[in-house]
């Protein structure tokens, strides 16, 4: 495969410089606003974890999407494909993210969650091996070993 490249200009070079400088701004203000949460009152509102707040809404189809949540089950719609995880009833009941469903904090090893059963282990079953049809022995070219091993 061969792919021609244009020349290169001058304007070329200051223009990917400078938008690859704004990216770099942006994604450190971004860390910053990760690190010290300066919008917690408005998240916390929105029953949002910080991921989902500050990266921002994501890529969507524009389809009218029903959906239920992820925990009681209720029928949620909503206006294109990037659907929540949860009501909100069960994001506040939970202190989840109602996007994600991740802890609202980020916390790790939380407690025992009331709408998660406890672990059944599935029942053993050994299933019978499944029969395999051969072709008829008609069917086949016939090969037969002579006295001196070969096979004609």
């Amino acid at each position: 495969m061969h792919s021609d490249r244009k020349r290169l200009r001058r304007y070329d070079v200051e223009s990917r410089t400078q938008t690859n400088t704004r990216a770099i701004e942006r994604a450190i203000k971004l860390g910053l606003a990760l690190q010290s949460d300066p919008e917690l009152k408005d998240r916390l509102r929105l029953h949002l974890c910080k991921a989902c707040h500050y990266f921002g809404p994501r890529i969507a189809g524009q389809a009218f999407t029903d959906t239920q949540c992820g925990i009681c089950r209720v029928a949620l719609q909503f206006c294109n494909t990037d659907v929540d995880t949860v009501c909100e009833a069960c994001a506040i009941k939970h202190d989840l993210c109602i996007h994600c469903g991740a802890d609202q904090e980020l916390r790790k090893n939380r407690r025992k969650f009331a709408f998660d059963p406890p672990y059944k282990p599935p029942p053993f079953r050994v299933e019978a091996p499944k029969q395999i049809q051969m072709a008829t022995p008609l069917l086949l070219p016939l090969r037969v070993a002579n006295p001196k091993g070969e096979v004609s």
